[in-house]
C-alpha cells in the first residue's frame, strides 16, 4: 500500500464526498479520481464527469477512478472508459443518496466503499440497497412467456419516435400489421428528399396500416408537441409510444467534449420527456424504448453513448414508477444486423470485435413481439447474442456436472447455449476399439447421442431421457489409432425443453456438423 495523490470532483454539499475522499487517502491506495454525483444527476454534470475522467487519464499509471451515484450517474462513462485505458482501476458503486445521512450511515457505507476500493484489480461494479446490502450486477437469462394477450389492438395510436427508417420503423411496422394499431411516425427527414424514407412510408401504406407521418426535432419541445397534435388529429388519441431515437457519433474520451456530450443524451432523454409532456403519460398504456447494450457495458468510443443509454433505461423505469397504469419496457439491444443506425456508424463493426454478436432483424421484430405479448417480463431486458470480450459486464455463471463429454467449455450461456469439447483416443474411450474400420476408430453413433444428450442436459438442468428427433449422421467422426480427435458439442435451447444439438470435430476445424439431432425433454 502506498501513500498517493486524490482529486475530486463532486457536487455542492454532496453527502458522502469529504468522508469518501478522506478514507481513500487513509487506505494508501495509490493516486486516483474521485467523482461524486449527485441523486438527481443530469446533462448539468456533464462537465464535472468529463473533468474527472481526463484528469484520472492525465495520472501516471497506476491510478484508480471511483465513481459514486445514485441511479443515474456516470456508469457509462466509467465502463467505456476502464475499456478505452484499463490500466485505470476503475470501481463503479450505485448507492441511495439521499441529501442527509446520518453520521453512522455515512461511516459503514464509506468503510465498504473503500474495502471494494482496494480489491479492485480491474474493474469492479457493485450497488448498495437503502439498508446497505451489497450486490453484484449479473445478467441472467430470462425465459419469456408470450401467451398473454397483445397490449395494441386497432383501437391504438402508437407515436413512433426516429422517423420512418432503420430498426424503429421496421418494428413499427411489424406491430401493425400484427395488431392493427396506428402509427404516427416522428422524424426530421422530408420523404421528398430521402428516398430510404419515402419506400417506408410506401410500404406502410402498401400493407394497408394506418399512419401519418410528422416532422419534427425529437429535442425540441414545441415541434414535438405540434407533430403528437397532428397525429391526434388524424389518427386519435394517443395510447402508446416507441422511442426510438438517438444520436450516435463515436468518440474517444480524450477527445469528447461537453457539447457532443449533451447533443448525444438529447434524442434519448430530452426527446423521451419531449414525447411524454406532448401525450400526457397518465393516458398511455405501453412504453416502449429502445437502447443499447452499449449503455449496460459500455464500448469503446462510446462514452457518451453509453451514457445516454443508461439514463434511458432509468428514465424508462421512473415512467413506470410514477404512472403504474403505463406498462413500461426498456429493450437494450445488441447491434441489429440489416437494419439500424448501428451499421451506417460501424457500431456493428466495433461490437463484434468486443465479441457482440449482432442480432438479425427478423429475429429482433420477433423478440419484441413476444416480450409485449409476456405481461411480467421486467421493464429492462438486455437483448443480445455472444458477449465475449467485455469485462464491463458479469454473465450468470453454472458449474457443469462432471461428465465424459464436458471436458472443457469454449461458450456457456446457462438455459440458452453450451458449447464443449472433449479429446477421444482409444486408450480413454474403450469402446472406440470395437469400432475399427480400415486402419482408423469410428465414434459409435449411439455414443454421439449420449454425448448430445450430456450437453443438453447440462444446459437445461432437466435430468430426464430426452425424445431425439430429426437426427442425422452427416459424416463419420474418424479417431487416429495411435493419435486423439477432438470433437465438440454444440447445444442451443430454442423453446422450453426443446434443444438443438450437433457434434463437430477437430479433423474437419469444427467447421461441418457431423452429427445433430433435436432433442425433447419432458418438463413438469
Amino acid at each position: 500500500m502506498t501513500d498517493g495523490d486524490w482529486r475530486l470532483f463532486a457536487s455542492d454539499r454532496h453527502p458522502l464526498a469529504p468522508v469518501l475522499l478522506d478514507g481513500l487517502r487513509e487506505a494508501r491506495l495509490g493516486s486516483g479520481v474521485l467523482l461524486c454525483l449527485p441523486r438527481d444527476t443530469d446533462e448539468q454534470q456533464v462537465g464535472t464527469m468529463l473533468a474527472a475522467a481526463r484528469a484520472v487519464l492525465s495520472m501516471s499509471a497506476p491510478a484508480r477512478f471511483v465513481v459514486l451515484g445514485d441511479r443515474r450517474g456516470a456508469a457509462g462513462l466509467a465502463r467505456t472508459l476502464f475499456l478505452e485505458s484499463p490500466a485505470v482501476t476503475t470501481t463503479l458503486v450505485t448507492a441511495p443518496l439521499p441529501e442527509t445521512l446520518a453520521a453512522e450511515e455515512i461511516s459503514d457505507l464509506v468503510a465498504n466503499i473503500v474495502t471494494d476500493v482496494a480489491a479492485t484489480t480491474g474493474f469492479t461494479e457493485v450497488d448498495y440497497d437503502g439498508d446497505g446490502t451489497r450486490r453484484v450486477p449479473v445478467l441472467r437469462p430470462y425465459a419469456i412467456d408470450a401467451s398473454g394477450d397483445f397490449p395494441l389492438g386497432d383501437d391504438d395510436v402508437l407515436v413512433v419516435t426516429g422517423g420512418g427508417k432503420g430498426i424503429t420503423a421496421e418494428c413499427a411496422l411489424s406491430l401493425a400489421k400484427k395488431s392493427g394499431v396506428a402509427l404516427g411516425l416522428l422524424g426530421r427527414s422530408a420523404p421528398e428528399d430521402d428516398e430510404e424514407l419515402a419506400e417506408n412510408l410506401r410500404r406502410m401504406e402498401s400493407a394497408g396500416v394506418r399512419f401519418t407521418y410528422a416532422r419534427a426535432d425529437v429535442t425540441s419541445a414545441d415541434e414535438v408537441k405540434a407533430a403528437v397534435e397532428q397525429v391526434r388529429r388524424t389518427l386519435g388519441p394517443v395510447t402508446a409510444v416507441l422511442h426510438g431515437a438517438g444520436l450516435n457519433q463515436p468518440q474517444g474520451i480524450t477527445s469528447l467534449d461537453e457539447a457532443t456530450f449533451k447533443r448525444t443524451l438529447a434524442p434519448k432523454i430530452a426527446g423521451l420527456e419531449a414525447v411524454l409532456a406532448a401525450t400526457d403519460p397518465a393516458a398511455l398504456k405501453l412504453l416502449v424504448t429502445f437502447g443499447s447494450i452499449i449503455g449496460r457495458a459500455g464500448l469503446r468510443g462510446e462514452a457518451h453513448y453509453s451514457t445516454a443509454n443508461d439514463w434511458l433505461t432509468d428514465l424508462t423505469r421512473k415512467v413506470g414508477e410514477d404512472y403504474p397504469n403505463c406498462r413500461t419496457v426498456a429493450l437494450e439491444w445488441s447491434v441489429w444486423s440489416g437494419a439500424g443506425m448501428g451499421e451506417r456508424l460501424g457500431v456493428l463493426e466495433s461490437l463484434i470485435r468486443e465479441g457482440i454478436s449482432p442480432i438479425p432483424t427478423e429475429d429482433g421484430i420477433a423478440i419484441l413481439e413476444q416480450v409485449l405479448a409476456d405481461p411480467n417480463a421486467p421493464t429492462a431486458l438486455v437483448v443480445m447474442g455472444r458477449a465475449e470480450g467485455l469485462p464491463t459486464i458479469t454473465l450468470e455463471e453454472q458449474e457443469l456436472p462432471l461428465l465424459r463429454f464436458l471436458d472443457r467449455p469454449q461458450v456457456h450461456y446457462p438455459d440458452i447455449e453450451l458449447v464443449v469439447d472433449a479429446d477421444l483416443t482409444g486408450n480413454g474411450d474403450l469402446y472406440l476399439p470395437d469400432h475399427l474400420l480400415d486402419g482408423d476408430l469410428l465414434f459409435p453413433a449411439v455414443i454421439g447421442m449420449e454425448a448430445m444428450t450430456q450437453a443438453a442436459q447440462a444446459l437445461t438442468g432437466l435430468t430426464g431421457a430426452p425424445v431425439l428427433e430429426n437426427v442425422e449422421f452427416l459424416r463419420p467422426i474418424v479417431v487416429p489409432v495411435d493419435g486423439s480427435t477432438t470433437v465438440r458439442v454444440a447445444v442451443l435451447a430454442t423453446a422450453p425443453g426443446v434443444v438443438q444439438a450437433a457434434i463437430r470435430s477437430s479433423e474437419t476445424d469444427f467447421q461441418a456438423d457431423h452429427f445433430r439431432a433435436t432433442l425433447q425433454f419432458t418438463i413438469g
